[in-house]
């Protein structure tokens, strides 16, 4: 068998491409570091941890929510991604009852809507509307990447602007989060009086401390020049100001009452980031809730129905004086 000898100009095309592709590959090998913190449910994440995001074994039926109480909606955010919220109405507004007031819940990293059921049929027995956005990112929510509050307080103040044209809100507006949804809260909440009280359960202190954080607990080293590339390539692919995700900054600056809440089992954010924010918080009326032997995402279950009547003796405490139960 002969073969051509292929020609000079030939050859340089396909070490050229080649050459190209190879840049690619690095390119993009460079960009999985801080892809890890802000691509949470897709792409090289994945490959390292489950994506809960879509999960829906947990329905509104198990709770006793009628379906004329249970809607979905979307609302469109300030760079136009549709994020998709389900709301479950006051259990009085069958009757035609305005509502006590507005509980929006926010979830957390790889968490989803769905998960307020069990807290909704309670609140929305004792006279409050109950809403669940999938921030962005997340659920049945369009977006790329996450933020941890930086871009989702302005989602969250968005879907406050649409509750008030569409519904009536009561006369409270609370924000109960749930680790980024509790940072989300309290980012939120510095910014938006229009929030009149927050419950923020196991919450981070800072963005760059929660990122050395996993950093360990994922990978089983700490690399203090890697975890800065990682928040550096997180701000190049998002925008996002990482000196802005600080709730223990942004805490001291909220005028209404927080309640905050952290399982003493806590391995994912130590239960010390909680007591931190705390002590710089100013608003009058604000509480700490410490719940023996809850880890990072089972406060509502270690809790269970006693917490919940914390929450509501909370919410419709006048109490000015801080409290560290």
């Amino acid at each position: 068998m002969i073969f051509k000898q292929q020609k000079p100009g030939r050859r340089r095309k396909i070490l050229l491409t080649l050459l190209i592709v190879l840049l690619l590959l690095v390119a993009y090998t460079l960009t999985v570091p801080p892809r890890m913190v802000v691509q949470v449910n897709s792409g090289i994440t994945t490959l390292f941890v489950s994506n809960h995001s879509d999960d829906t074994l947990i329905t509104p039926a198990q709770f006793g929510i009628e379906p004329e109480r249970r809607e979905k909606f979307t609302y469109t955010t300030f760079d136009g991604l549709k994020l998709k919220v389900v709301r479950v109405s006051a259990v009085d507004s069958l009757a035609g009852a305005s509502p006590r007031g507005t509980i929006i819940f926010l979830h957390g990293v790889r968490r989803h809507k769905e998960q307020i059921y069990p807290m909704a049929a309670f609140f929305s027995a004792a006279g409050y509307d109950c809403y669940a956005p999938d921030l962005r990112s997340h659920g049945e929510s369009e977006g790329l990447f996450t933020t941890y509050g930086y871009y989702e307080k302005l989602d969250v103040s968005r879907l406050i602007d649409t509750i008030s044209s569409r519904f009536a809100t009561g006369s409270q507006i609370i924000l109960w989060g749930q680790s980024m949804g509790a940072a989300t809260a309290i980012l939120t909440m510095a910014t938006d009086s229009r929030v009149t009280a927050g419950i923020i359960e196991s919450t981070f202190s800072d963005f760059r401390q929660v990122v050395a954080d996993y950093f360990v607990q994922e990978l089983g080293f700490y690399s203090e020049s890697i975890r800065d590339y990682m928040i550096w390539g997180s701000q190049i692919l998002t925008g996002m100001e990482a000196s802005q995700v600080s709730p223990i900054i942004h805490s001291a600056k909220i005028t209404a009452p927080m309640l905050f809440v952290h399982g003493s089992a806590d391995q994912r954010i130590n239960i010390k980031y909680a007591r931190e924010i705390f002590s710089h918080v100013k608003s009058p009326g604000s509480q700490f809730l410490q719940i023996d032997s809850a880890r990072h995402t089972n406060i509502w279950e270690t809790g269970g129905e006693a917490y919940f009547k914390k929450v509501l003796e909370f919410l419709q405490s006048s109490s000015a004086v801080p409290v560290l139960y």
